[in-house]
């Protein structure tokens, strides 16, 4: 029986994490009258909204796109930082406690005075899993797991993996074996200490 209660319970707050994004954009449909969603597997939030027509009025495109975003965060995250921007465009990166969000973003598109589009990967994240090594044993790790000696140049920051509303603090540990011909990430679990991955950012 408590272990129904618990089922119950995790099933009724999964509901809840993604009924509210729902509700979030019935809101903006009524402000924003012709506004439509995309939604993607996987993903609470929306995918893709169309049709906006938010006026800057006066502001920066920034400051027009951070009131849109607080005004309905269910939709968006409660925090993010400006990362990119064009005459057309701006890119925002979603942060959880001052980490960046890894693959958390969103395409604000601007057009004739008015944002009319949001290419959208952000939510909210319920829960975070916080670091329980540091940067050095990151590094120890992730040299391990490449086979290289101790002493092996390695540079690093801790940023946050997100799972649909879950997430857990991470390291990216940067290092190369063959230096201009290849740049490795290795992510590694800071919560449980285990290399999650490894990939080249030099695309050949």
């Amino acid at each position: 029986a408590p272990m129904l209660r618990l089922i119950f319970a995790a099933a009724l707050l999964a509901g809840l994490a993604r009924a509210e994004p729902r509700a979030a954009f019935d809101r903006l449909s009524r402000a924003e009258p012709g506004v439509r969603a995309v939604w993607r597997a996987g993903q609470s939030t929306p995918g893709l909204i169309l049709g906006l027509r938010v006026a800057l009025a006066g502001r920066t495109a920034e400051q027009a796109a951070r009131s849109l975003f607080a005004r309905h965060r269910a939709l968006f995250a409660p925090s993010m930082e400006l990362v990119d921007q064009s005459p057309t465009s701006l890119r925002f990166r979603q942060l959880h406690g001052g980490l960046s969000v890894v693959e958390r973003e969103a395409r604000v598109r601007v057009k004739a005075g008015r944002i009319v589009s949001i290419n959208n990967a952000m939510a909210p994240l319920a829960r975070v899993e916080a670091a329980k090594i540091d940067l050095e044993q990151a590094k120890a790790l992730a040299r391990a797991h490449l086979e290289l000696p101790a002493s092996h140049p390695a540079t690093g920051r801790k940023v946050v993996l997100a799972n649909g509303d879950q997430g857990v603090e991470a390291f990216e540990i940067e290092l190369s074996r063959m230096p201009l011909a290849e740049s490795l990430v290795v992510r590694v679990d800071a919560a449980a200490g285990a290399v999650l991955g490894v990939h080249d950012r030099i695309k050949r």
